[in-house]
C-alpha cells in the first residue's frame, strides 16, 4: 500500500491540472517577434507520469521569464514519446532554428513521491551551457515552486545576460513602435504596437498575472477580490417546517495574498437572505442579514481556481408578521464551503460555490444549503 501512495498523489495532481480551462496549444507557442524570442524554452518530462504537468510548468516558467522583461517561445520540435527521453534535437539546435539567442531546457522526472528537476541555460551562438541547476521536492499543489527554484538559480547566475536581453528587447519594440507611428499607421495598429512594447513583444500569457509590461508582470504580493453572488437558501432541519426556500444575494471584499503555504485571503462578507414563513396562526416576511469575516484558501490552475472558505460573525433577523408586529434579533452565524472560479480575463471571472450555513437562533437553528452563482473582480 505504501508503494502506491506516490502514484495516487500523481493521479490527484494530474486530475486538478486536467480541469485547467483553455490550455495553450504547445506546438508553435511563441511570444517573440519575427526576429525570434529572447529565450526558447524546452520542457520535457522523462517519464510518462510527468506529461500531465507540462502545461502548468510551462505557465510558471513563462510568467517568471516575462516578469524579467524577456519574450518567451516554446519548442516546436517533435518530442519523443514520454518515457523515451529528451527530443533528438538539443536545446541549442532548437534555439538556432527558432532564431533565439538563448535556450533553457527543463527536464524532470517523478521519483517516488518527489519530482526531480534539471535546468540549463544555453547560449545559441557559442553552443555552451553557461548555467545549470537542479531541484527536487515533494509532489503536491505547490509543484511549480520546485521548478521556479531551479529557474531562479540559473537566472541569478545569468543576471547580466538577462538584463542585456531585456534592454535590447525593450529598445527594439520601442523603436518599432516609433517607426510605425511615423509611417502614419492607424490608431488601432499604433495601440497594438505600444502594447507590444510594454509587454516585451508578448501577446499576453493568458495566465493569472494578466497582460502588461515587465513591471506589470512582476508577481504582485496581493490583490483585491470583489465577489458578488446569488444563491437559493434551501432550508434544512427544524427551519424547513416553516419555510423551504430563501433568496440570498451577497457581496465579498477580500485581500488575497501569496504565502509559503499557498494563496490565502481574508475579507468582509455580507448578504441579505429573504424568505417567507407560515406558522399555525400567522405568517411573516423575514430578512436574515449576515455580516462577518471570511477566510479563504485558493488553488490556481491556469484560468481555473478552486477555493475553500470559512465565514463567521453576527446576523440580524428581522421578522415582519402579517398582523403588523416586528421582531428583531441578533445571533451568530457560520458558513463554510467550496467553490470554483473561471477567469474570463486576468481580472474578471465567473464563480460557482456550494456552502452550508448555520444561524444560531434559539430555540431552533436556521440551517441551509446555498448553491451560488456569481461574478468575481480581481483588482
Amino acid at each position: 500500500m505504501r508503494k502506491s501512495a506516490p502514484y495516487v498523489s500523481v493521479l490527484v495532481c494530474a486530475t486538478f491540472l486536467a480541469l485547467a480551462a483553455v490550455p495553450r496549444a504547445w506546438s508553435g507557442d511563441t511570444h517573440g517577434t519575427a526576429q525570434g524570442p529572447d529565450v526558447l524554452v524546452v520542457v520535457q518530462p522523462l517519464d510518462a507520469g510527468g506529461e500531465a504537468f507540462r502545461q502548468v510548468i510551462a505557465d510558471a516558467v513563462r510568467n517568471e521569464l516575462e516578469s524579467r522583461g524577456l519574450s518567451v517561445g516554446f519548442s516546436q520540435a517533435q518530442r519523443a514519446a514520454p518515457g523515451a527521453g529528451p527530443a533528438a534535437a538539443g536545446p541549442v539546435e532548437q534555439a538556432r532554428a527558432g532564431n533565439a539567442p538563448v535556450a533553457i531546457d527543463c527536464l524532470y522526472s517523478l521519483v517516488g513521491n518527489e519530482v526531480v528537476v534539471t535546468m540549463g541555460w544555453y547560449e545559441a551562438r557559442t553552443g555552451s551551457r553557461t548555467a545549470g541547476a537542479e531541484s527536487r521536492g515533494r509532489m503536491g499543489l505547490r509543484l511549480d515552486a520546485v521548478f521556479l527554484k531551479a529557474l531562479d538559480s540559473i537566472l541569478t547566475a545569468s543576471q547580466d545576460r538577462v538584463r542585456e536581453l531585456a534592454a535590447a528587447r525593450l529598445a527594439m519594440n520601442a523603436s518599432s513602435s516609433a517607426a510605425d507611428r511615423r509611417a502614419g499607421s492607424g490608431s488601432a495598429d499604433s495601440g497594438q504596437q505600444e502594447s507590444a512594447a510594454q509587454s516585451g513583444g508578448a501577446e499576453g500569457s493568458g495566465a493569472l498575472s494578466g497582460a502588461g509590461g515587465p513591471s506589470a508582470r512582476k508577481k504582485s504580493s496581493s490583490r483585491i477580490l470583489v465577489a458578488t453572488s446569488f444563491a437559493p437558501f434551501i432550508a434544512t432541519g427544524a427551519a424547513s417546517y416553516y419555510f423551504t426556500l430563501g433568496y440570498l444575494p451577497s457581496l465579498l471584499v477580500s485581500l488575497v495574498f501569496d504565502t509559503a503555504a499557498g494563496r490565502v485571503g481574508i475579507g468582509l462578507y455580507g448578504g441579505v437572505n429573504y424568505f417567507t414563513a407560515q406558522g399555525t396562526a400567522d405568517s411573516s416576511e423575514n430578512f436574515l442579514i449576515p455580516a462577518g469575516i471570511d477566510v479563504r484558501y485558493e488553488l490556481a490552475l491556469s484560468r481555473l481556481l478552486f477555493s475553500l472558505h470559512f465565514t463567521g460573525g453576527p446576523a440580524t433577523l428581522v421578522v415582519q408578521t402579517t398582523s403588523g408586529h416586528t421582531y428583531v434579533n441578533v445571533m451568530p452565524f457560520l458558513k463554510s464551503g467550496i467553490g470554483a472560479e473561471f477567469l474570463l480575463t486576468s481580472w474578471l471571472g465567473i464563480s460557482v460555490a456550494a456552502d452550508y450555513e448555520i444561524y444560531f437562533e434559539v430555540p431552533y437553528l436556521f440551517m441551509g444549503i446555498t448553491p451560488s452563482l456569481g461574478m468575481t473582480f480581481r483588482l
